[in-house]
């Protein structure tokens, strides 16, 4: 489970003093329990450690409008991690009291390539003013207990404050960003398309478009599109849309933008 670590690409640290830790833009900041390193961190992710134990505990922050897209996200973290089948669900995603204090938590049983055994748990806890704390983990099943009780100790020590956006970040990115990948043969082909419109003003437009060929056939076009606010805290990217809000991870480095795990260039 230390490669699951290193395909999060945290830079690396080493701090055994337990400081309280702010998660910048959202306001947001925890205290990891006695014992626990930590292993690295990119931004508003942070990863924890324990001596002795074969595993990882991922502390992340973002604006939501519902657990799910909390949770969501925090799956959206482990994506550079491969798992050999489809998870097991252990615990399905629920509101749970737990030691005075309400968490959403989900837990599944998949397995590594090599055929080891891993628990995943996914928690949050709400902050106000739409943020929230969450916490993935990573652990062996012999470990699993030590792990869920270090998260929901940690989600216990939640402080909460004042999102602040970036607005130096926001001018940066406005813009028209695409990302496209195609294939084509004699047998037919397809054309995928995906644009992010982040205005200025703050409101965005985010579309989709699937074009296949097909010799001899007349295929109409697949198409989405939604629209909405965007801003960004923290070093990630914050939507609001009919569907509520959700925050995306984001690099930016002139020409090039990161979006939800995709490659998308300036237009």
């Amino acid at each position: 489970m230390r490669r699951v670590l290193l395909a999060l690409c945290l830079a690396p640290f080493a701090l055994h003093a337990q400081a309280t830790r702010r998660i910048a833009g959202f306001g947001l900041a925890y205290t990891a329990p006695s014992g626990w390193t930590l292993a690295g961190a990119d931004g508003r992710v942070e990863a924890w450690s324990r001596a002795g134990s074969e595993g990882a505990l991922i502390v992340y922050g973002g604006t939501y409008s519902t657990a799910q897209f909390a949770i969501a996200d925090g799956g959206a973290l482990l994506q550079g991690a491969q798992f050999r089948d489809a998870p097991t669900v252990l615990e399905p995603l629920a509101q749970r009291r737990i030691g005075g204090v309400d968490l959403w938590t989900s837990a599944m049983r998949v397995h590594t390539p090599s055929g080891e055994v891993v628990i995943l748990r996914m928690l949050a806890r709400p902050a106000g003013n739409e943020t929230m704390l969450g916490v993935v983990t990573m652990a062996a099943p012999t470990a699993d207990s030590a792990f869920r009780a270090a998260a929901q100790q940690l989600l216990g020590t939640l402080q909460s404050g004042t999102p602040v956006d970036d607005r130096a970040a926001l001018t940066a990115l406005a813009g028209a960003w695409r990302w496209q990948e195609s294939n084509m043969s004699a047998n037919g082909g397809y054309v995928n398309e995906e644009g992010w419109d982040l205005a200025s003003d703050g409101t965005f437009a985010h579309w989709t478009t699937s074009t296949v060929s097909l010799p001899g056939a007349a295929v109409e076009p697949t198409r989405t599109r939604q629209t909405g606010r965007w801003s960004v805290m923290g070093g990630a990217l914050v939507v609001r849309a009919a569907d509520g809000v959700t925050t995306l991870s984001l690099r930016h480095q002139g020409r090039e933008a990161n979006i939800a795990g995709r490659r998308f260039l300036r237009r």
